[in-house]
């Protein structure tokens, strides 16, 4: 499966008979195609690093990759992240034991602040995991933090507060999570503002303490 990015570039463009009156202006589209993922791209993320070419996306053949877009035309990925952890999510049996299941990657963000800043978060069923960027491996199998069953439900989207301090997670039960990344302990738990799926949340880019969540009941909550 491959990802395209379109990079808008406008341009000038001035033919003889228009140089007395007018300037015409044409938008040109570059389509750059990152090869790699062999199922649907769930999700797209950009580092916020300033001067940063890294983009990370995640799919449902259960990979985050990471991609440099200072490469031409066609990327291929520079690393792999397989999310086989065992203790992604469990399904819970008549007997009380629990079985361990595979789940779609379905969300993923970069850290932020000078202690995450090197690093890659995904969320995976109800499990949130956090992958070090600066392993040397290609292919990378295991991840560094693994905050197992941390939702009550399926988790849609995650989000870093500018300052690195906090992660929002929006998911199916309509709540939104605050985590504290070191330990993985929930902060807060938002309720009652979405009557449906919670599918959006994001952090204010300046404003640590404010953030934006998105529900399929229509609401936009701030």
């Amino acid at each position: 499966m491959a990802l395209s990015l379109l990079d808008d570039l406008s341009h000038t463009h001035t033919t003889e008979a228009q140089t007395q009156n007018q300037t015409q202006h044409n938008m040109l589209v570059k389509q750059r195609t990152l090869q790699g993922h062999n199922s649907a791209v769930v999700q797209v993320a950009c580092c916020r690093e300033k001067g940063s070419s890294m983009v990370a996306s995640v799919s449902e053949d259960n990979t985050a990759r990471l991609w440099d877009l200072r490469q031409k035309e066609r990327c291929f990925a520079l690393r792999c992240f397989v999310i086989d952890d065992p203790l992604i999510t469990t399904t819970a049996t008549a007997q009380g034991s629990a079985t361990p299941t595979t789940t779609a990657a379905n969300s993923v963000a970069f850290g932020v602040g000078s202690k995450f800043n090197n690093t890659l978060w995904v969320t995976s069923g109800q499990s949130l995991l956090c992958y070090d960027l600066r392993r040397p491996e290609i292919v990378v199998r295991e991840s560094s933090k693994c905050f197992a069953s941390i939702c009550k439900d399926e988790a849609n989207q995650i989000s870093f507060s500018s300052d690195g301090g906090r992660i929002a997670i929006a998911d199916d039960s309509g709540d939104v999570l605050l985590v504290q990344p070191d330990t993985g302990s929930v902060l807060k738990r938002l309720t009652g503002q979405h009557t449906n799926i919670c599918s959006s949340v994001k952090y204010h880019p300046r404003k640590p303490s404010e953030l934006v969540s998105c529900g399929l009941d229509g609401q936009v909550v701030v």
